[in-house]
């Protein structure tokens, strides 16, 4: 049986290449999410990943436990990753692999 974390390594990974392959046209793109482009949303998918768990818990109280102020939050602390480029750019898919 395939353990959890191993499952979201290799989810990741797919995640990187996926992304790596974007141009920088689409990187900014608008997602989905109304009011969000596409490294907005990569910005929020791994914008926990580097906290602990106390510090998660102070985000969400940061936050008032108001999802859309929680998320603006996550998004103001990771919103310079890849500004203007792709994480194919530079050093771009490495900060991604290693988050």
């Amino acid at each position: 049986m395939v353990a959890a974390m191993d499952l979201a390594r290799l989810e990741r990974r797919d995640l990187v290449e996926f992304l790596g392959g974007l141009t920088t046209q689409q990187w900014e793109q608008p997602s989905l999410c109304t009011g969000w482009r596409v490294r907005d949303v990569v910005g929020h998918i791994i914008g926990y990943d580097e906290l602990t768990g106390a510090q998660t818990v102070r985000e969400f109280l940061r936050g008032g436990l108001f999802p859309p102020r929680i998320n603006a939050a996550v998004r103001a602390r990771t919103g310079s990753l890849w500004a203007g480029g792709s994480p194919a750019d530079g050093d771009g898919r490495a900060a991604l692999c290693a988050r």
